[in-house]
């Protein structure tokens, strides 16, 4: 379980920080990509990754003494 664990919320972390390059990079060239109804800017994605990617080292972490046994 802990394997999926971590191997969801790296894929998860990495696909949050490609979308916060590419908002990020839409609005270094002047495209502000506006999603209606809906105040989502690249800054949630970038936090969002770091959370998952935390997530993912936290739990590998954890499991990796219990593959030494």
């Amino acid at each position: 379980m802990e394997k999926h664990l971590a191997k969801w919320t790296y894929w998860a972390g990495i696909a949050c920080a490609v979308m916060a390059l590419i908002i990020r990079g839409f609005q270094a060239v002047g495209l502000y990509l506006d999603f209606p109804g809906v105040n989502l800017g690249y800054m949630s994605f970038y936090k969002a990754s770091f959370l998952l990617l935390a997530v993912a080292i936290a739990t590998t972490v954890t499991l990796r003494p219990a593959q030494k046994e």
